[in-house]
């Protein structure tokens, strides 16, 4: 009887110390996690106040406006809808982040949202930036990036963000964009270049797989550009066949693109949910 308790002892001391092992384990990779996450935000936080400053400088200007070229304006343009250029040639409010970083190519923002975010395009190494923050640092949650063949001229433009958990670059894509009516009051996406401002509004959404298609997704989605008004078309079918709700505004030859493309969920490997938006010059 003392034998087979102390048996019972030594399993149950085993089974407490293995016990404490998973936890503590569970425990430093959950604390290493929030302080990866915690850094990582800080440092988008630190690029959007850059921004956001610019912005007020535009804005205020020590009470004086100004014209295209920044200087002094007599006519009073309206700063906030003018092209205001730094003296790299780049649009003022963008210049300085561009100075830190020049695969920057432009601005993603989702007015009333916590997207707004430097986009890059490095197009000998499409995906660089997957697991590289905007500073080249080492980051889970990576930098928006543009797919390959992206031309600032053209009229597709296609940005790759991470669906992190926190929230962070494209973690609450589908939050905004999974119902016609949420899509209704997010319906304004923000997509400048260095030398351009764009407002694009968004059309539909639609799940896509990127290892086969069938009648709920389209596969096919992620092209080069779409040079010819047959092939702009036929691809609008496609989206249009594949779309969760009926889209919001209509779409046709001559307008630009604009895609937003991020995992279905933290740990989605082949099924991605896009946001297909407009611009129409």
């Amino acid at each position: 009887m003392k034998k087979k308790k102390n048996v019972r002892k030594i399993v149950l001391t085993v089974l407490i110390v293995i016990l404490s092992v998973v936890f503590i384990v569970s425990a430093t990779v959950f604390l290493r996690n929030v302080i990866r996450s915690s850094k990582e935000r800080k440092a988008n936080e630190e690029i959007q106040d850059i921004v956001r400053e610019a912005r007020r400088e535009l804005e205020t200007a020590d009470g004086k406006d100004t014209d295209e070229t920044g200087d002094p304006d007599p006519e009073g343009k309206d700063k906030k809808d003018s092209h205001v250029y730094a003296d790299s040639g780049v649009l003022y409010e963008y210049d300085k982040i561009w100075q830190r970083n020049n695969d920057m190519v432009g601005w993603l923002e989702i007015p009333g949202t916590s997207i707004a975010y430097p986009v890059v395009y490095t197009p000998d190494n499409i995906e660089k930036y997957l697991r590289m923050a905007f500073d080249g640092s080492w980051a889970i949650s990576g930098t928006l990036f543009l797919g390959e063949g992206w031309d600032p001229e053209g009229n597709f433009s296609l940005v790759f963000g991470h669906h992190m958990n926190d929230g962070s670059m494209f973690g609450k894509l589908m939050d905004y964009y999974s119902d016609r009516e949420s899509a209704k009051y997010y319906k304004t996406i923000r997509f400048d270049t260095l030398k351009e401002k764009k407002e694009y509004e968004v059309v539909t959404a639609f799940y896509a797989r990127v290892d086969y298609e069938d009648d709920r997704t389209f596969s096919g989605y992620y092209v080069r550009g779409l040079p010819d008004e047959a092939g702009f078309d036929s691809y609008m079918a496609k989206v249009r066949s594949a779309a969760i709700y009926e889209p919001l505004t209509d779409v046709r030859w001559g307008d630009d693109l604009l895609l937003l493309s991020t995992c279905s969920s933290y740990y989605s490997t082949d099924e991605r949910f896009v946001v297909v938006a407009r611009y129409r010059p």
